[in-house]
């Protein structure tokens, strides 16, 4: 790590002892203190400038090695991306006078490594080059032209490959969606079975109906449910819901054969004197029973019988 002054002092000693040609700094990750850091990768290339330039040639060229990020999303946009091509590379392209990005030059996995493409895609000083590609000789471990390349081809075959990654991530990602609903949906399903079959043991003791204020209706429920163990267990919130949506039906002239409802009784209306029925203004208080007990209960309250 060349925030290490220590390391720093070898470096500038290999220079001027072997003052060589060109120095190559390998790999870019291990250089910095914090690769993450634009000011850490700032600082890191003035040190390399401060060591290349110990040896007896100051115009020692010097070349840093940095890992790109992989994939085929990365490689198509190997030369239009280029300053993001690296790891972390953005600080570390404004700074560099030449910048050369290398990708695989087939997407044939059988060929990473083996065949490489090399791309100019920054040249301060000088005119850049097309792109060339270069294979591997095994006989001897180096690198060779391959004679008409046809980085057009490439670059659409990259291309393709983001774009079928792409569609499979949205595919994937459209299952998950899918799934996630499926299991929200079994889980509610199940949440309505339990205040349904919770309600069922409630209405066992008999066909009359029964008046309780709201809480204990809600509190007698959520124990009856409990007994049952069931899985997932609803929350006070959805079973105080689910009282809620029974007494709206109820209004509506829904509810099966188990019937929540408002107490009732009688008012006479002020402006036209007729009697109607309202909530009742003792407040809070829910009926359980089935629609003839339900019913049964209404009649009194129209005909003026005891509430």
């Amino acid at each position: 790590r060349l925030d290490d002054e220590e390391n720093v002092a070898k470096l500038e000693r290999t220079l001027r002892d072997f003052n060589p040609n060109i120095a190559v700094f390998d790999p870019w990750g291990d250089l910095c203190a914090d690769e993450l850091k634009d000011e850490v990768q700032r600082d890191t290339v003035r040190t390399i400038k401060r060591i290349v330039r110990a040896g007896e040639n100051p115009d020692v060229p010097a070349i840093i090695l940095n890992h790109s990020r992989m994939g085929a999303k990365c490689y198509a946009s190997a030369k239009t991306d280029a300053g993001n091509y690296g790891r972390n590379s953005k600080a570390i392209y404004g700074q560099c006078r030449t910048v050369l990005n290398l990708r695989p030059a087939s997407t044939d996995m059988e060929k990473f490594g083996r065949e490489i493409e090399i791309l100019d895609v920054k040249h301060n000083d000088r005119a850049g080059f097309a792109p060339v590609a270069v294979r591997l000789a095994p006989a001897t471990m180096t690198y060779q032209t391959i004679p008409d390349f046809d980085h057009d081809a490439l670059q659409a075959a990259w291309d393709e490959a983001a774009a079928d990654r792409r569609k499979r991530g949205e595919k994937s990602e459209a299952d998950k969606e899918a799934e996630r609903d499926q299991r929200k949906t079994a889980k509610a399903a199940a949440v309505q079975a339990a205040m349904e079959a919770g309600l069922r043991d409630m209405f066992a003791d008999g066909g009359q109906y029964q008046v309780w204020d709201s809480d204990t209706f809600k509190a007698r429920l959520r124990e009856t449910i409990t007994k049952a163990r069931p899985s997932p267990m609803p929350s006070k919130d959805e079973i105080g819901n689910f009282i809620a949506c029974r007494v709206s039906d109820w209004r509506e002239g829904r509810g099966g054969d188990l019937q929540i409802a408002e107490q009732r009784e009688q008012e006479r209306d002020p402006q036209t004197g007729e009697l109607r029925d309202v909530p009742s203004k003792r407040g809070g208080k829910i009926l359980k029973g089935t629609p003839e007990a339900i019913t049964a209960y209404l009649s009194r309250i129209r005909n003026g019988g005891k509430r």
